[in-house]
């Protein structure tokens, strides 16, 4: 179980100095589009990842006028207290989980496993493969540090091949380096597929009106999968394709570019999917994210879900709202006061939170 009990924020987005104590179950944010709602939930994502899910520069967290930021977080995991704070200033980025510091973040990816849901998420469905392949690594480095390495390492043996490559200089000990990377990352993320799938679709099942089956796909940039069964292969596979690499100037095969086709009832989604069924898909593919962490990692991930009512509703919010009632805790932002009257319910107003009592503003 992962459970916030407060958070302290200071010169982060447009909080200028915010403390806010949690209550278990369902957290609800409400308040006028642009005062400030999705930024705490990004302050939340950042203390359970070390990432934004809106930027991929920190510096951008750091709020007007403002040197840096702070976020200190007091979380209960499996029951035992954690107290986890960031820092970022100018010549000091600075984590502490507990008595230990870092100068990097890396060590809070998949510490707090969680999922996020967010209007830009249809991108999935109808973007290109790189948003695919975001989504399936971020599920796959929270589920397992060795991939979340071997990703890391991949990404910085291909940014070094394809400098060589720029600079017409031997790229061999990259490949090779690169070629072992990729036959983990391919295992892994074709296995992570399958059960992603399974899962997915048990959450569509539950309301047969949908009448949706989704099938996933992982699909290879080379045409010849046979081939490529072992490191030599694939560091021959590089060499051949040297020549084509150097015309385009970039690597243009291995896990980075590889996709995953996502099928809605025999048809390719990205092409005939509805938008309510394309928000459909990325909600089912988010709770089967939820149940995969939570039956791997044995603890219940948290759940953001931002701009609530942008995702939900007739049938998808009833879906919602049973699933919500099974999990420890959830945050969720709304523009609307319909989601008012209980405990755990904050209004913003130009990054300023009030915590309401049963429902009521104070």
């Amino acid at each position: 179980m992962i459970e916030f009990d407060s958070l302290k924020l200071s010169g982060f987005r447009n909080f200028d100095d915010e403390i806010l104590e949690f209550v278990p179950g369902t957290n609800i944010i409400l308040g006028q589009n642009g005062h400030g709602k999705s930024n705490l939930l990004e302050a939340l994502y950042l203390v359970c990842t070390g990432k934004s899910f809106r930027t991929s520069f920190i510096k951008e967290l750091i709020g007007f006028n403002k040197t840096g930021f702070l976020v200190e977080a007091s979380v209960k995991k499996q029951n035992i207290h954690h107290k986890i704070k960031i820092e970022l200033y100018p010549h000091k980025k600075k984590l502490q989980i507990n008595n230990t510091s870092y100068s990097h973040l890396h060590p809070l990816m998949g510490f707090l496993p969680v999922v996020i849901i967010t209007p830009e998420m249809k991108k999935i469905i109808d973007g290109g493969p790189l948003e695919r392949r975001k989504f399936i690594d971020f599920l796959a480095s929270q589920l397992s540090k060795p991939y979340f390495e071997s990703i890391t390492r991949y990404h910085k043996a291909l940014k070094q091949r394809n400098a060589a490559l720029k600079f017409k200089q031997p790229s061999s000990m990259w490949e090779q380096l690169m070629a072992k990377e990729w036959i983990f990352i391919d295992s892994f993320r074709n296995k992570l597929i399958a059960r992603l799938e399974k899962l997915s679709n048990d959450h569509l099942l539950k309301y047969p009106h949908l009448e949706a089956e989704i099938k996933l796909q992982y699909t290879r940039s080379t045409k010849d999968n046979t081939s490529l069964a072992s490191e030599d292969a694939i560091c021959k596979f590089y060499q051949m394709q040297k020549a084509q690499d150097l015309h385009a100037g970039t690597t243009l095969y291995g896990p980075h570019r590889e996709d995953v086709t996502i099928i809605l009832n025999g048809s390719k989604a990205e092409l005939t999917a509805s938008e309510g069924q394309k928000k459909m898909l990325v909600v089912a593919l988010c709770l089967a994210s939820y149940n995969l962490l939570q039956e791997s990692l044995g603890l219940e991930p948290l759940l953001l879900i931002d701009d609530y009512d942008a995702h939900f509703d007739g049938i998808r919010k009833n879906w919602i709202t049973s699933e919500l009632k099974e999990m420890k805790q959830a945050f969720l932002t709304s523009p609307l006061d319909e989601l008012t009257g209980q405990q755990g319910t904050f209004y913003i107003e130009k990054g300023k939170f009030i915590q309401t009592m049963e429902g009521h503003i104070i």
